[in-house]
C-alpha cells in the first residue's frame, strides 16, 4: 500500500466518521428505544473505525453502553469483545467504572 493510498483512505475515514458524527448516527442506532438489533450487532464496524481513528469520546462510549441496560446486552458485549485490540487504557477505564 503506498502513502497516498493510505492517506486518501484516512481521509475518507475521516469524512465518514464526521458524517456520522454531523448527522446524529448515533442517536438512533445506540438508543434502546430506535435501534433494532441488526444495528447493535452491524455497529462493530462503525465502533472499529472509532476506535482506531482515536476519535471514541466517553460521550460515545457511554451511549453504547448504555446499550447493556437494555435487551443489547449481549450484542454491546460481542462488539466490544470484537475490537477489545484497539481498546486504549482510558475505555477500559471508563467500562470498568460502568460495572462497578
Amino acid at each position: 500500500m503506498t502513502d497516498s493510498t493510505v492517506s486518501s483512505e484516512n481521509h475518507a475515514t475521516a469524512d465518514i466518521i464526521g458524517w456520522i458524527t454531523e448527522n446524529g448516527v448515533f442517536n438512533i442506532i445506540w438508543d434502546s428505544k430506535k435501534t433494532h438489533i441488526q444495528l447493535v450487532q452491524r455497529s462493530g464496524d462503525i465502533f472499529r473505525c472509532f476506535l482506531k481513528a482515536d476519535l471514541l469520546s466517553n460521550e460515545l462510549l457511554a451511549q453504547f453502553w448504555n446499550l447493556t441496560k437494555s435487551d443489547y446486552k449481549l450484542e454491546v458485549f460481542r462488539v466490544i469483545g470484537e475490537c477489545d485490540y484497539f481498546l486504549e487504557q482510558p475505555h477500559i477505564e471508563f467500562i470498568f467504572y460502568q460495572i462497578t
